[in-house]
């Protein structure tokens, strides 16, 4: 009798559809040979459903991080003043001011995890507090600059859609403008840092899409972090470009002036004398020209 019911039971159970025992260890199976396990995939669909896509806002505060010694990529960020709060806001902006105490100047790329993130270690402020998480703010797209949630001061710029920082980093910022392609391109150790340093060389609150003030910027940091090497092959390069420049200029103006005296010795040409009239002309009433030598072809 306990028997019966027993089986009963199990029958009852597997036809509402409980996982047994022999359920769990083809999954673990499935997922020693594929990698992939129905509950995996259940939270990845679960994380994929739930990404929510950052604001954007041309009208936000921006701010510029510039990367050396060389390459030296310059990034643009929007900062999510609204979103993040004012008081996350108010700590990215102050640490890219000129001259704030534990900025971001000089922070350094100390690992560099392919596919997902770099990570910047910096000093944090004094006084520094765990930031408040803002979980509307994702990683879900590549260029999201986090800061450290423990207040540590460490910062996370995403390479990829990469949720796993939202646990310990809170999104403050996206790139707009600039190329982190170099950055993922530097040579890195066996444990992911980069063998040459790789730094901060200047920041600091700019236009949202670059403009004469970005330009004025860039030429600022990039001849304060150029050498003298450097300076010489750009100018080299600037002076290449511009006898480019001027010899498509001569030529545009050459191609100008021989249309202009082109159309102006077709208009001064004569016009064609009028055909004179025959007899035959006034009988038929027209020209007996080229129909009447065809017919008589």
């Amino acid at each position: 009798m306990t028997r019966f019911v027993g089986d009963a039971i199990g029958v009852r159970g597997r036809a509402t559809g409980a996982v047994t025992s022999a359920d769990r260890r083809r999954e673990l199976d499935e997922w020693r040979r594929t990698g992939r396990h129905p509950e995996l995939d259940a939270a990845a669909a679960s994380a994929a459903a739930a990404d929510r896509p950052l604001p954007r806002d041309a009208d936000a505060p921006h701010v510029f991080l510039q990367f050396g010694p060389s390459p030296s990529p310059r990034l643009v960020f929007q900062v999510f003043e609204e979103e993040a709060g004012p008081t996350a806001a108010a700590w990215l902006l102050h640490r890219v001011g000129e001259g704030a105490e534990s900025g971001l100047a000089g922070a350094r790329v100390s690992r560099v995890d392919a596919g997902v993130a770099l990570y910047l270690a910096s000093r944090p402020p004094p006084g520094a507090a765990a930031v408040r998480s803002t979980p509307r703010l994702q990683h879900v797209e590549r260029g999201v600059l986090g800061v450290a949630k423990d207040g540590s001061g460490g910062l996370a710029l995403s390479l990829a859609h990469a949720r796993v920082l939202d646990g310990a980093f809170q999104p403050l910022a996206r790139l707009v403008h600039g190329d982190i392609g170099v950055l993922e391109k530097v040579a890195l150790s066996r444990d992911g840092a980069p063998r040459d340093a790789v730094r901060v060389v200047a920041c600091g609150r700019t236009a949202a899409r670059g403009g004469r003030a970005f330009e004025a910027e860039a030429a600022a940091a990039s001849a304060a972090s150029s050498t003298p090497v450097d300076a010489a092959a750009e100018a080299a390069a600037a002076a290449a470009a511009a006898r480019e420049a001027a010899a498509d200029a001569v030529e545009e103006a050459e191609a100008a002036a021989a249309e202009s005296r082109k159309r102006a010795a077709a208009a001064d040409a004569p016009a064609p004398a009028p055909k004179r009239k025959t007899m035959l002309d006034d009988v038929l009433g027209g020209s007996s020209g080229s129909d009447s030598g065809s017919g008589s072809g």
